[in-house]
C-alpha cells in the first residue's frame, strides 16, 4: 500500500556475542519506475532482524534483501514483491514533511497538502502527561495516561511531537535507547519497542514527528552522557573523539529503525559549543543513512550553515498574554533574515509564571501562524502549577481542553489556506489593536488582538473610516468573522467591494481576538 509500512523480517540461528554489530541487515527496494533504495535493517532481539519501508511510488515494488556477518556471504536472504496503491488510510496520511514549494518558511505534506504546525513536547512519551489535578499534594503529582489514549484525546488538535533521545541520560524526558550505565554499543530493546508503539499510534492519529538524537543540552553545562559531558569538544564533539565510530552506528541504529515514521532529524537538543565540522559530519551520517532524506536540523544551530534545514527556536517567556504577540513577531522577524523554514521546537512560561495559561497559547499559535512560522509547546500537562514570583524556573504550557478546544479550532479555520499566502499590510490607525494579514490574490486572512485590555470590550468607532484597511486587490470579497476561542461567527458575512489595493474591513467588537476570512468572489 502506498505511504504504508512495509517490514521484512530476517532470522538466523548464528549466534553472536554483539548481534547489534555483528550481523548486518539490509534490503534494495525497486520502484515501479526503476528507481532503487537502499534501506539498512536493525537488530530486534530473539535472533532477529527487522527492514523497515515506506514506498513512495504507486505500483509494484520489488526487493531483496540480505542479512550478512563477518566471514558469511549471506546467512540468509528474502525476495519478494508487494503492490503499492492508493489506500484511504496509509501511515503517512500525506507523505512526509519537506520545504514548501510556495513558501520559504514554511514545511508543506509531500503531497503539497499545506501543514500548519501545532505540536507538543509532552514530558514522557510511552505514558504522557494529561490533564492534571490543581494540588500538587496529590499522589501521584503527575497525572499520566497511555499514548493510545494521548493520541485519541488530541488528535485533530496537534500535528506534530518532538521526542529526544538519550544516550544514557533520562534528564529532559530523554528516553534512554543507551541504556543507562551501559555500553555504547547495545541498544534498550523494550524501550525501543514501546516506542515503536508510540510512533505508529502518532502515525495514525495523523501526527508527524521531530527525532532529536542527543539531549545534552550543553548551553546549560548539563549532565554527562553515555558519550561524554555536554562541554566536551575533545572527547565527544570532536572529529577526532576516540567513540565517534560509536556515536556513527547510534545514529544509524536510529535511522534504521525509525526512519519510516520520522519527519524531521534534530541533531542536539540545546547545543551551544559543538564545533561545525563535527555537525557536518552528523549531517553527512544522517543524509547518507536515511532513505527518505528528512530535513535535518539542530538546536541551537548556527542558522546559515548546510547542516541547519530548519530554524528551530526555544522561546520561554515571562511576559503577560497581551504582549506575547509583538515580541513574538519581533523574535520570528530575526529568524527570517536566513530564508529557510522555521518551526518552533519548544514554547512555554517561565519566571515564576503558571503553566495554565490558555488566551496566551492561543496569541502564540496564531502570531506564529500568521507570521509564516510553526509552533511545538513544551507540555506539562501532568499537573498544573500556581505562580511564584521572584523565581526563575520554566513552567512550561498547560495543555488543557480549553486549549485543546482552541487548537482545533485554528485548524477548522486554515486547513483549506493555500500555502503561497505571504503577509500584507493592514493599517490600524491609533486603535488598541495589533493586526496581520496573509494573502494570495484570491484569499486573504486577517488576525486582530486587541492587547490593551482582555476584560473589556472593544467596538470600533465608526468615525474611524468605518473599518481596518487590509491590503487586497480590486474586487469584492466576502468577509467572515469567528471567535478563535469557540469557533462562532462574531457576526453575519458581509460583502465588501475596493476598487484599490485596500480593502476596509468592519470590525466587530472583540474583547482578545479575533479571525477574518477574506474570500474574493468571481464577477457574475
Amino acid at each position: 500500500m502506498l505511504y504504508s509500512l512495509h517490514e521484512i523480517a530476517l532470522t538466523t540461528d548464528t549466534q553472536f556475542n554483539n548481534p547489534f554489530q555483528d550481523a548486518q541487515a539490509a534490503a534494495t527496494f525497486t520502484s515501479p519506475s526503476g528507481k532503487t533504495i537502499h534501506v539498512n535493517g536493525f537488530y530486534d532481539g530473539n535472533n532477529q532482524w527487522r527492514i523497515r519501508f515506506v514506498p513512495r511510488e504507486p505500483g509494484t515494488w520489488s526487493y531483496t534483501a540480505s542479512l550478512t556477518a563477518c566471514g558469511v556471504a549471506n546467512l540468509t536472504t528474502q525476495q519478494g514483491n508487494f503492490n503499492a496503491t492508493n489506500t484511504p488510510e496509509p501511515l503517512i496520511k500525506h507523505g512526509y514533511l519537506r520545504p514548501s514549494r510556495s513558501n520559504p518558511y514554511r514545511l508543506e505534506y509531500e503531497d503539497q497538502t499545506p501543514f500548519y504546525a501545532v505540536g507538543l513536547h509532552t514530558t514522557g512519551h510511552i505514558n504522557p502527561d494529561f490533564d492534571g489535578p490543581i494540588d500538587t499534594s496529590l499522589k501521584p503529582k503527575r497525572r499520566t495516561i497511555s499514548a493510545a489514549q494521548w493520541c485519541n484525546e488530541f488528535k485533530n488538535a496537534v500535528n506534530l511531537a518532538r521526542i529526544q533521545f538519550g544516550q544514557g541520560t533520562i534528564h529532559g524526558v530523554a528516553q534512554p535507547l543507551l541504556p543507562l550505565n551501559g555500553p555504547l554499543d547495545r541498544y534498550d530493546l523494550e524501550l525501543a519497542q514501546k516506542l515503536d508503539d508510540v510512533y505508529k499510534l502518532h502515525r495514525n492519529a495523523n501526527i508527524s514527528q521531530i527525532l532529536v538524537f542527543f539531549q545534552d543540552m550543553s548551553a546549560f553545562a548539563c549532565h554527562s552522557t553515555s558519550f561524554g559531558h555536554p562541554l566536551d569538544t575533545t572527547t565527544y564533539k570532536s572529529l577526532n573523539a576516540p567513540n565517534l565510530p560509536y556515536q556513527e552506528k547510534y545514529f544509524r541504529y536510529i535511522i534504521a529503525r525509525y526512519a519510516a515514521f520520522i519527519d524531521i532529524w534534530e541533531i542536539f537538543n540545546e547545543d551551544c559549543c559543538a564545533p561545525t565540522d563535527y555537525l557536518a559530519h552528523l549531517h553527512k551520517i544522517i543524509r547518507d543513512a536515511d532513505p527518505y532524506k528528512h530535513p535535518i536540523s539542530s538546536n541551537f544551530s548556527i542558522y546559515d550553515e548546510p547542516f541547519c534545514e530548519i530554524i528551530m527556536p526555544h522561546e520561554y517567556v515571562s511576559i503577560p498574554a497581551n504582549e506575547v504577540d509583538a515580541y513574538l513577531s519581533k523574535q520570528i522577524a530575526a529568524y527570517k533574515s536566513f530564508n529557510k523554514p522555521i518551526q518552533y521546537t519548544e514554547f512555554g512560561n517561565k519566571s515564576g509564571l503558571s503553566n495554565v495559561d490558555p488566551v496566551k497559547w492561543r496569541i502564540v499559535l496564531w502570531t506564529a501562524f500568521m507570521n509564516e512560522v510553526g509552533m511545538l509547546y513544551w507540555s506539562q500537562s501532568g499537573y498544573q502549577t500556581t505562580p511564584k514570583p521572584d523565581t526563575y524556573r520554566n513552567a512550561n504550557a498547560y495543555i488543557g481542553p480549553e486549549t485543546r478546544q482552541h487548537f482545533r479550532i485554528f485548524h477548522q479555520l486554515t486547513a483549506n489556506l493555500p500555502q503561497d499566502m505571504r503577509p500584507r499590510l493592514t493599517h490600524p490607525g491609533w486603535i488598541p489593536l495589533r493586526s496581520w494579514a496573509l494573502g494570495n490574490k484570491s484569499t486573504t486572512i486577517l488576525y486582530v488582538h486587541h492587547y490593551e485590555n482582555h476584560t473589556t470590550l472593544y467596538t470600533y468607532p465608526p468615525t474611524i473610516s468605518d473599518g481596518l484597511a487590509v491590503e487586497t486587490s480590486p474586487g469584492t470579497f466576502l468577509a467572515t468573522w469567528t471567535d478563535p476561542s469557540t469557533g462562532q461567527e462574531m457576526f453575519p458575512p458581509q460583502t465588501l467591494t475596493t476598487k484599490t489595493r485596500l480593502l476596509t474591513v468592519p470590525l466587530p467588537p472583540i474583547t482578545i481576538d479575533a479571525v477574518c476570512i477574506l474570500k474574493k468572489q468571481e464577477p457574475s
